[in-house]
């Protein structure tokens, strides 16, 4: 018999963190693990950082899944995660800060290593990490409830909705819906925040509208939180793709989003030139055929889905992976039909 699982996530806070948030909830339901939250600090103190430095004292009372929303936020498990625990996981979410791995995934010897396991959101990281680490890293990428999008289908009425940042030529709303009326294009605004920082609830809603959400990578919308020279896949692309929605704009041009994210789910775009893409958005979209939602939502339910995720964790903590198995195929089997309802 399995013993317990605890998931802890390093809360970040914040409207970006309500994705995260709700896909850590889905894995520990779906692992059948209790699930707390602790806030992250910007800083740890320095008793801390040294605690983080010696061997955890293990034991067999559970294992332990720690999500923490940067590098930083590993030091969390120096606070919140007892004595007594048989596995130490560690996931970092915004591990594309190579050059911030903490002390605490820094170990000096094998001996002293308070996590067992890191995983990673992309491959291009997977070097960095296990040259600090020396432990396994491995990557377990960005997912998306297919389930609960797909409980949410509803008529697409929308052709191009704004999610998230953008570049300067996309960034004025009412600009972009004005030269989008102009080309032919029904286009929407980003879409308005919930009630608080875990609802997101209206964004979902935005996405199961809309045939395409408007997106960039990173480096070409950037930000004082994204990093200046490397791009990353986010939940702007899984959760769009969940709702069966197309993602205009520029990918991440990194190896598990040329794994996650196929040519045919995509518009490339012009981060510029903003009424030519708009034009190259409505040739697109009169090319598709009924059908193309559907199936981006079955390529969603199979290799993006959180349970996916979840089976992955179950699998490496040695624990029993049946409930998630199960979970995920009949992720697989709803979308699947909704398929065939669609082209039937």
């Amino acid at each position: 018999m399995d013993i317990p699982l605890h998931v802890i996530l390093v809360d970040a806070g914040g409207r970006g963190w309500g994705p995260v948030t709700h896909g850590a909830k889905l894995i520990a339901d779906t692992l059948g693990a209790e699930f707390s939250r602790v806030a992250v600090k910007e800083t740890y103190p320095r008793s801390v950082q040294i605690r983080s430095l010696l061997p955890r004292l293990r034991g067999q009372k559970r294992d332990v899944l720690l999500i923490a929303p940067h590098p930083g936020g590993l030091y969390a498990a120096a606070e919140a995660v007892g004595p007594g625990v048989r596995q130490l996981f560690g996931w970092v979410i915004d591990s594309f800060w190579w050059e911030r791995i903490p002390r605490i995934a820094r170990p000096i010897s094998p001996r002293l290593r308070r996590f067992d396991r890191l995983y990673v959101t992309d491959k291009q990281d997977i070097p960095a990490w296990e040259s600090a680490f020396g432990g396994p890293v491995s990557c377990l990428p960005w997912g998306a409830d297919v389930a609960g999008a797909l409980a949410r289908n509803t008529e697409k009425t929308v052709d191009l909705t704004r999610v998230g940042r953008q570049p300067e030529a996309w960034d004025d709303d009412a600009v972009t819906a004005e030269d989008a009326a102009a080309a032919g294009v029904s286009f929407a605004g980003r879409p308005p925040f919930g009630t608080s920082d875990d609802d997101s609830d209206p964004l979902f809603a935005a996405y199961a509208r809309t045939r395409a959400v408007l997106a960039f990578n990173n480096l070409l919308s950037p930000a004082g939180y994204t990093h200046p020279t490397r791009s990353y896949l986010t939940g702007r692309w899984t959760d769009a793709y969940a709702h069966g929605a197309l993602v205009a704009g520029v990918a991440p041009d990194t190896p598990t989003t040329r794994e996650l994210v196929p040519d045919w789910m995509r518009i490339d775009l012009s981060p510029t030139d903003r009424a030519a893409s708009l034009r190259t958005v409505r040739e697109a979209l009169a090319q598709s055929d009924t059908e193309l939602s559907s199936r981006i939502q079955l390529h969603a339910a199979e290799h993006l889905d959180w349970r996916a995720r979840a089976t992955v964790l179950a699998k490496d903590f040695s624990r029993s992976a049946d409930s998630a198995v199960a979970a995920h195929e009949a992720v697989v089997t709803a979308a699947r039909k909704n398929l065939n309802d669609t082209a039937n």
